[in-house]
C-alpha cells in the first residue's frame, strides 16, 4: 500500500479545471491552500484558461507540461472528463489524485456507477491513489494544505485527526473548532471511498505521532472490507480513542446515504454491536460528537485514564444544584458526600443560609467570587469520596461580574481557573451555558473556552452533554482496563 504521507504533505500540488473567479470548483483549493499558505509547488491546468495568471501563476495546458510526477493532483472538472484523468496520472505515476468532481455512484444510474468502476480499474495496480470521488481530500494545518470553508481556518495545530465521507460534515469540524476547544493535526474528506479508505486511513492515523485522539464520519466502509476494518479498529482503540458519528441510523437516513455517497450503511445494530466490541465510540449526531472530540482532545494528552463516576459538584444556587444531581444520577454517576472534613471547611468560607455543603455544593449568591469557587474546587480536589470536579458556572453570570470586577474578568477567571487546575490532584470539569446571548457574552465565550482548552479544562454548554460525554470516557476507560487484564 502507497504511504499516506504524500496525500498529506505534498511537495506539489496540481488543480486541472483551475479558473479566475469566485466559483464553486477549483475556487475551494485555490483559495484554500493561498489563505493556508500552502509552501509547495502549485501547478493550474485548464486548456480553456491557457496563459491566464491566478496568484502570479501562469495556468498551463496540461499536467504534461510537468516533467515529474506530482504528489497531489485535484480533479475539478465534470464527471465525463475524469477518466482521461486518470490514465493520464497513471501514466505519469501522480501519487494522489483527489476526485473533488461528484456525478458517480452517488447518482444510483447505472452510466454513473459504471464510470465510477471504470475509473477504479484504470488506477488498479497502479502507483496512482483515488481519494473520493465527491470528496474535498486531504486537510493537514501542519503542511498547509485544506479547502476553502468560507471562513477563517483554525488557527492551530491539534491533536485529533478526523475522516468523513461528508464534505459538509469535514468543513463543520474545521468551522466548529475553536469555538469548541479542540483542534486537528490532519484530516480527510474521502466521499465514496472507492480506493483510499478508512481502513487505510485509520492504519495511518494509528501510527501517527502527531494524533492523539482519531474521529470518523462514516456512511459505510466503502472499498474496505468490514471485517478487516473492524479487526484494525479494535487494535487502534487500545492506542488511542476512535470516534465514530455513523450517518443513515434510520431507514430513511440509510436511503439518504446511497443518494449521498454511494454507501450501502448496512444495519445499525451490526455497527452499533461492532463499534462497541472494538473499543469505539459511538455517537448520534454531531453534537455528540464534538463534545466527545473536545473531551478526548484533553483528557487523552492529560493522562485522566481513570473510571470518573463519583462527582463533585459545586455551583451557585439551589435549583441548578439539583437540576444537576438529578441528571447524574438518573444516568448512573454518582454525588457522594463529601467527607465531614471537607463539609467543615466549608461552612467555615460559606454564609451559613442559601448555601449547602454535602454535596452538590451550593455556594449560593457569592458563588461567582473567586476566592469561594477556587477555595471550594481545591477542596473538593482533596475529598476521597470525589474522582472528578463538576463546576457550573453560567458565562453570561460571569460576563455581568464584569460591572463589578472589572474588565476582562471572564478571561481572568478561565486563566486562574487554569493555575488552580495545575495544582489539582482529580480534573476539572466546566459547564458553562449562555442563558442570555448578546455580542458581549458572545465574544467572551469564546475566550472563555479557549483559555480553559489551553488549560486543560473542557467545557460544556449543558449538564446533560457533559454527563453524556463522561459516560462515554468511563465506557472507554473501562474497556482498556479489561483488556489489560487479559
Amino acid at each position: 500500500m502507497t504511504s499516506l504521507n504524500s496525500l498529506f504533505f505534498p511537495r506539489s500540488i496540481a488543480i486541472i479545471g483551475a479558473k479566475k473567479g469566485l466559483n464553486f470548483g477549483s475556487a475551494f483549493f485555490i483559495h484554500g491552500l493561498k489563505v493556508l499558505g500552502y509552501e509547495g509547488e502549485i501547478y493550474y491546468v485548464n486548456p480553456y484558461h491557457e496563459g491566464e495568471t491566478i496568484y502570479d501563476r501562469r495556468i498551463i495546458k496540461s499536467l504534461d507540461e510537468v516533467k515529474e510526477p506530482i504528489d497531489l493532483v485535484y480533479s475539478c472538472i465534470k464527471a465525463e472528463f475524469v477518466l482521461e484523468l486518470v490514465r493520464q496520472c497513471v501514466e505519469r505515476g501522480d501519487k494522489f489524485l483527489v476526485v473533488f468532481t461528484s456525478g458517480f455512484s452517488e447518482l444510483l444510474t447505472e452510466d454513473a456507477i459504471k464510470l465510477e468502476r471504470e475509473i477504479l480499474n484504470i488506477a488498479r495496480n497502479s502507483s496512482t491513489r483515488i481519494i473520493g470521488p465527491n470528496c474535498l481530500g486531504p486537510y493537514c494545518p501542519k503542511s498547509k494544505i485544506g479547502w476553502d470553508t468560507g471562513y477563517p481556518p483554525p488557527s492551530k495545530i491539534g491533536n485529533v485527526a478526523f475522516a468523513s465521507q461528508s464534505g459538509g460534515h469535514a468543513s463543520n469540524l474545521l468551522r466548529a473548532s475553536s469555538g469548541r476547544g479542540f483542534y486537528f493535526s490532519k484530516g480527510i474528506s474521502f466521499g465514496n471511498q472507492i480506493d483510499v479508505n478508512c481502513l487505510d486511513v485509520l492504519e495511518y492515523y494509528e501510527e501517527d505521532p502527531d494524533t492523539d485522539v482519531i474521529a470518523f464520519y462514516l456512511e459505510s466502509t466503502g472499498s474496505a472490507n468490514g471485517n478487516k476494518f473492524f479487526k484494525k479498529l479494535s487494535e487502534t482503540t487500545l492506542k488511542k480513542p476512535v470516534i465514530i458519528w455513523k450517518g443513515g441510523q434510520t431507514e430513511t437516513g440509510n436511503k439518504a446515504t446511497a443518494s449521498h455517497t454511494g454507501a450501502i450503511s448496512g444495519s445499525l445494530t451490526i455497527w452499533k454491536n461492532m463499534i462497541k466490541q472494538a473499543g469505539a465510540i459511538f455517537t448520534e449526531d454531531s453534537e455528540q460528537f464534538w463534545d466527545m472530540i473536545h473531551l478526548m482532545a484533553i483528557f487523552i494528552p492529560n493522562k485522566t485514564l481513570r473510571p470518573l463516576t463519583n462527582l463533585g459538584v459545586l455551583c451557585p444556587g439551589g435549583g441548578n444544584s439539583v437540576e444537576i444531581t438529578d441528571t447524574i444520577t438518573r444516568n448512573g454517576l454518582q454525588v457522594p458526600f463529601l467527607s465531614q472534613e471537607t463539609q467543615n471547611k466549608l461552612n467555615d468560607l460559606l454564609p451559613s443560609v442559601n448555601t449547602s455543603v454535602k454535596n452538590p455544593v451550593d455556594l449560593g449568591a457569592v458563588g461567582l467570587m473567586d476566592n469561594i469557587f477556587l477555595s471550594t474546587i481545591k477542596w473538593l480536589s482533596e475529598d476521597p469520596n470525589v474522582d472528578v470536579i463538576i463546576n457550573f458556572q453560567p458565562i453570561d453570570w460571569l460576563s455581568n461580574m464584569e460591572e463589578n470586577m472589572g474588565k476582562g474578568y471572564v478571561k481572568s477567571t478561565a486563566r486562574t481557573l487554569g493555575r488552580t487546575k495545575k495544582h489539582l490532584t482529580k480534573p476539572l470539569i466546566q459547564i458553562s451555558p449562555i442563558f442570555r446571548m448578546t455580542e458581549k457574552v458572545g465574544r467572551v465565550a469564546l475566550d472563555f473556552i479557549e483559555v480553559c482548552r489551553q488549560k486543560g479544562i473542557p467545557v460544556f454548554p449543558s449538564i446533560k452533554r457533559m454527563v453524556w460525554s463522561l459516560i462515554k470516557y468511563n465506557e472507554y476507560i473501562k474497556f482498556l482496563s479489561d483488556h489489560k487484564s487479559l
